[in-house]
C-alpha cells in the first residue's frame, strides 16, 4: 500500500478510542488504514468474513527434512521464493522413506501459498499441477478453500494493497517478521458484489489456466532438449587431474572440469 492511499484518511471516533491513540503516523500506517477501510465497509453494511472461515490455514511442522541420496525414492524441493518462478526448479531432492511425514510437505493443486516470514513474508501464489510435483518447505503457510470461486477471488484479494497490509498486520518477531497460521485465518475479506466476483473470478481462472499451460509447453522443450543434449553434471565425476600443459592460461578449475568439457563438446 503506497502512502498515497492515506491521503484524506478519516478516523472513527471509536477506532482512536479503541487504540487508545491521537497521533496520526500510528493511523497512517499501511496495515492500520486497512484495518480502518474494513470497519467503514463494515459500518456501511457490507459483510465481512475471514479467511478461517472461507475455508482452513495449515503450515508443516517446522522440521529439518533429510536430502535424498542418489539411490533413494525422492522428491524435488522447492524454497520459499522458487515457487514465483515461472518454471521452478528443484533445489534439492528429500527422501521419501527417512522422512516420516513427507506428506504434509507435498504441494496439493489450489492450494494458496502464503510467504510467512522475513523477506518473503507477504507474496502469495497458487499450486497448479506443475508445482504438485514438489515439496516445499514449511516457510509457506498452505491456505485450502473447498469451492473455487471463493478460493480464486481470495487470491485475487490478497494480491491487492489492502490484503497485503492486512496479512502484515498481525507479524511479530524481534528480529524476522513472521505470520502464523491464526494471523492468517483471521485476516478479514469483504463480501464482494456479485458482479464483481464473477468478472474477477473469471480473470484469475484465464490466468491460472494460461500460466499452467505454458509451464507445461515449456518444461516438454526442456526435457526434449535434455534428452538431446544430455548433461554431464550427474556422470559420476568426483575427482580428476590435469596435466600443467593442458591448462595454457586458464587455471581456474571449473573451466577445466570433465563435465564441463563434455558439455561443450556435446553443443
Amino acid at each position: 500500500m503506497t502512502p498515497a492511499l492515506a491521503i484524506g484518511l478519516s478516523v472513527r471516533s471509536r477506532s482512536a478510542r479503541a487504540h487508545d491513540r491521537l497521533d496520526a503516523a500510528f493511523f497512517a500506517n499501511d496495515s492500520m488504514v486497512a484495518t480502518e477501510q474494513i470497519a467503514l465497509l463494515e459500518a456501511s453494511g457490507v459483510p465481512v468474513t475471514t479467511i478461517g472461515t472461507l475455508g482452513s490455514a495449515r503450515m508443516p511442522p517446522r522440521t529439518a527434512l533429510a536430502r535424498a541420496t542418489s539411490r533413494e525414492a525422492s522428491l524435488p524441493y522447492l524454497r520459499p521464493y522458487d515457487v514465483f518462478d515461472y518454471l521452478p526448479t528443484a533445489a534439492d531432492r528429500v527422501s521419501i522413506d527417512r522422512n516420516f511425514n513427507i506428506d504434509s510437505f507435498r504441494i496439493e493443486p489450489g492450494t494458496i501459498l502464503q510467504t510467512r516470514s522475513g523477506r518473503n513474508l507477504g507474496p502469495c501464489t497458487i499450486a497448479d499441477a506443475e508445482l504438485a510435483k514438489f515439496a516445499l518447505s514449511d516457510d509457506m503457510i498452505r491456505i485450502v478453500v473447498d469451492d473455487e470461486a471463493a478460493r480464486l477471488l481470495l487470491l485475487a484479494y490478497l494480491k491487492t494493497a489492502m490484503g497485503q497490509a492486512l496479512l502484515r498486520r498481525g507479524r511479530s518477531g524481534s528480529v524476522i517478521d513472521h505470520l502464523t497460521v491464526t494471523d492468517v485465518e483471521a485476516v478479514p475479506v469483504p463480501i464482494f458484489p456479485e458482479d464483481l466476483a464473477a468478472s474477477v473470478v473469471r480473470s484469475m481462472q484465464d490466468a491460472i489456466t494460461s500460466r499452467e499451460r505454458g509451464r507445461a509447453m515449456l518444461g516438454a522443450v526442456l526435457a526434449e532438449m535434455e534428452e538431446r543434449l544430455p548433461s554431464s553434471q550427474e556422470s559420476g565425476w568426483t575427482w580428476w587431474s590435469k596435466r600443467a600443459a593442458k591448462c595454457r592460461d586458464r587455471l581456474d578449475a571449473a573451466h577445466h572440469s570433465p563435465a564441463v568439457a563434455n558439455d561443450r563438446e556435446q553443443v
